[in-house]
């Protein structure tokens, strides 16, 4: 079970609210709102969009979020400290991101 959720449903790497992309990555280097990061890691699901993304050892938990966002309070050298998180459907937007 991950503490990470996804809801950008259009993701290759979704899988009914699950990441399996093995690690992601947050950027918002700059960042003070949500509304500023982004997960780069997101890649839209296409037709031909056929990656084995069901394997369980791939599944993304906060313990594997690279995260720029160095405003955020639950960055901690550049990692994300957050016991939950969840990435926003229709930007890829970090919604636990909470400025210092």
């Amino acid at each position: 079970m991950s503490n990470l959720k996804c809801a950008a449903e259009n993701c290759t790497y979704n899988s009914n609210g699950d990441c399996y992309a093995g690690g992601i990555r947050i950027d918002g280097k700059n960042a003070t709102t949500t509304c500023n990061t982004r997960c780069i890691s997101f890649e839209p699901k296409t037709k031909s969009s056929m990656k084995n993304v069901l394997n369980a050892t791939n599944i993304v938990s906060t313990l594997n979020i690279e995260c720029k966002a160095v405003k955020c309070r639950f960055n901690k050298s550049e990692l994300c400290d957050a016991n939950f998180v969840k990435i926003n459907a229709h930007n890829e937007s970090c919604e636990t991101f909470s400025c210092n």
